[in-house]
């Protein structure tokens, strides 16, 4: 989604809203190098945020349901991860950073509704 802005000076400049940059700012950019039977993963922008999301999903979304958050967004979080742990597609930190990336593209979503342009 690209939007128009107006700057001080008159002009105009254009502003590029997407998943992929909203991904990228909260530090979850990441290249899959493989060579062989060896892959490798390596991620790129702020790890301090992608620590502190890291963070939240663990401490707001994995804990029994009485302890989970209590939102829209933390219900459709909360049924990914309960199906995650149910069905063993993926362990551990893989199966969290899944997590993080379909909570980022609900919030993506949900800012991108409220936003008014």
């Amino acid at each position: 989604m690209v939007e128009w802005i107006e700057t001080k000076k008159n002009g105009r400049q254009k502003r590029n809203r997407s998943l992929q940059h909203f991904q990228s700012y909260l530090g979850l950019s990441r290249q899959v190098e493989q060579s062989g039977d060896k892959e490798n993963i390596r991620w790129f922008n702020s790890k301090m945020m992608r620590s502190h999301y890291y963070i939240w999903c663990l401490s707001s979304i994995c804990p029994k349901p009485p302890k989970r958050l209590n939102t829209e967004i933390g219900k459709k979080l909360g049924k990914k991860w309960d199906n995650f742990k149910d069905a063993k597609q993926a362990k551990g930190k893989d199966a969290i950073m899944r997590l993080t990336f379909y909570a980022t593209r609900l919030l993506f979503q949900q800012l991108k509704d409220n936003i008014c342009f």
